[in-house]
């Protein structure tokens, strides 16, 4: 439990009164009512003697709790989807945080945590001063993780920092932490992983090994296509352009993946282009696939992984944040005159 509700119940277990801590401590009363409503905390000098006078140990008394199990971080991070779900952003951030006080050493619970929560707050629609303080935030605990020197995670943080920097223009700061990470690791035991539960008969765990890594590698496909075509416009290269987002729609048309992932690829050549007309064709193909729930058991790579129950509405969700991005992102100001554009929010506006 947090430092200030183990003092509080410590001292309410042996019967003593705010004043009496105080004066044996030498500190003041309000200062000890500080430490029990969480404002704030014991001097690092004062903690041995508070430990001996709630007769316990520095141990229970900074909340150095077992680590948590691989089942109940699960569990929480299902909570606080759901939280998200019903009670919005700012509340699952609360209670994310509040366990991440309560856990400040388990590292893969803050890594969790922290995908969970940039997961989330890209579907939310705040003010950009919100969502600006939020990232903030969540920065913060990549920057934890990756200081913690598990490596397990901490090159996963280093990397979504990384992506923060270039998209902040901060290049060099980008590169120096590039040059932390491996440059590729070969070693993939997913392969040899999923051999095994063949070898073994277990056919449902290798099949969620392949599927899994089939849809990392997808999305990688996906990613590198729409880098190319940014290449390619920069260069002048519109036809190739041109096929690199035919290859992006197929890619996902191929792999039976949710029609919306289809127009990605599309839609970033469509904008870069600033061709008006092939970039509203998309996007209303884009929505409208949006509003069509994805059943993932259909796909034929996706037969074995089990789709979380907040997943079959996701569409409905991203529709918001994506009208947000429309209509606040400067990629899009070459739409801005077009009436066909602003019938388009409005139509969808009104569907929120």
């Amino acid at each position: 439990m947090p430092m200030n509700t183990t003092i509080r119940e410590k001292r309410k277990e042996l019967g003593l009164t705010q004043k009496q801590i105080a004066d044996y401590l030498g500190v003041s009363t309000p200062a000890v009512n500080k430490w029990e409503a969480g404002l704030t905390y014991p001097d690092i000098t004062l903690l041995p003697a508070l430990a001996r006078l709630l007769k316990t140990d520095l141990n229970t008394l900074l909340c150095y709790e077992e680590e948590l199990s691989e089942k109940e971080i699960g569990l929480f991070i299902n909570r606080v989807t759901e939280i998200f779900r019903k009670k919005g952003f700012k509340l699952a951030f609360d209670i994310a945080m509040e366990k991440i006080r309560e856990y400040p050493s388990s590292i893969e619970l803050i890594n969790s945590l922290t995908l969970v929560l940039q997961g989330c707050l890209i579907m939310t629609e705040i003010s950009s001063e919100e969502k600006e303080f939020y990232d903030e935030q969540i920065n913060s605990l990549y920057e934890r993780i990756a200081e913690s020197g598990d490596s397990k995670y901490s090159d996963n943080a280093k990397y979504m920092i990384a992506s923060r920097l270039i998209n902040n223009d901060e290049y060099t700061k980008a590169q120096e932490l590039l040059d932390q990470l491996p440059k590729y690791n070969a070693l993939d035991k997913r392969n040899l992983q999923g051999s095994l539960y063949l070898k073994e008969g277990k056919i449902e765990e290798a099949a969620k090994i392949y599927e899994y890594k089939l849809l990392a590698n997808i999305q990688d496909i996906q990613i590198i296509l729409t880098n190319l075509v940014n290449i390619a416009i920069q260069e002048g290269d519109k036809e190739n352009g041109n096929y690199l987002a035919k290859c992006g729609k197929k890619v996902a048309e191929m792999f039976g993946l949710w029609e919306y992932s289809s127009f990605l690829v599309p839609l970033e050549n469509a904008v870069l282009n600033e061709d008006i007309d092939e970039t509203l064709e998309v996007l209303q193909a884009m929505i409208s696939a949006l509003l069509i729930p994805w059943d993932m058991k259909k796909s034929p790579i996706c037969r074995h992984i089990q789709q979380k129950p907040t997943e079959t509405n996701l569409g409905e969700q991203m529709i918001p944040v994506l009208l947000q991005e429309l209509e606040n992102s400067a990629s899009y100001d070459f739409l801005r005159h077009v009436p066909e554009f602003k019938q388009l929010l409005e139509k969808y506006r009104s569907m929120c």
